[in-house]
């Protein structure tokens, strides 16, 4: 390790540095910013060392802080590969179960298509009442709905039919406003 990765990590390694160095002030070491240079000059002036042992000093104390800083980047770095091999588990399960669930759909809608075609082939004109009365039954109720949005005492007014939730419809609600609109398009 070269001492620009102590300077590139020194906000890291500058406790290590208090601790080898204890005259030296929280300030002091943040004044300091890595820079060797102004390290020895101020170790020189709180210890009164030779500059021949204040670089033997830092050349140790920066080999003990690589072997730490190598040793916090390989943990670090076993750390990310553990969180990705997680996340691949993850992504992985996600997916299988996300197949499963849509593989259960689908067969369950194919069913249906067939159970609704089978119907149909059996009660042909059953089917074309029920589809024909479904239809009068939804255009009943969109009258009723776009009276209710244009009368004015309704708290719907104004918004416009088109945004009516009928997500939200219960059945009962459905057949509340059905009646009301077979009421306003035949009379009580």
């Amino acid at each position: 390790m070269d001492w620009n990765q102590v300077e590139g990590n020194w906000k890291q390694v500058k406790g290590r540095a208090r601790q080898t160095w204890g005259k030296l002030t929280d300030s002091e070491l943040t004044a300091i910013g890595g820079r060797r240079e102004e390290l020895e000059g101020k170790l020189q002036e709180r210890y009164g060392y030779t500059k021949e042992r204040i670089r033997k000093e830092i050349d140790d104390w920066e080999r003990s802080v690589a072997s730490n800083l190598r040793q916090s980047g390989d943990a670090a770095t076993d750390q990310i590969e553990a969180i990705r091999s997680d996340l691949q588990t993850l992504a992985s399960t996600v997916s299988r179960i996300a197949s499963e669930q849509l593989d259960r759909a689908q067969d369950k809608a194919i069913d249906a298509a067939n159970q609704a075609e089978a119907a149909i082939r059996q009660s042909p004109l059953s089917a074309i009442g029920h589809c024909f009365w479904l239809g009068v039954c939804f255009r009943h109720l969109q009258k009723a709905l776009e009276a209710n949005v244009n009368d004015p005492r309704s708290a719907r007014a104004g918004s416009g039919c088109k945004q009516f939730d009928t997500q939200n419809l219960s059945p009962a609600r459905f057949g509340d406003l059905l009646l009301a609109s077979l009421t306003l398009s035949h009379g009580p």
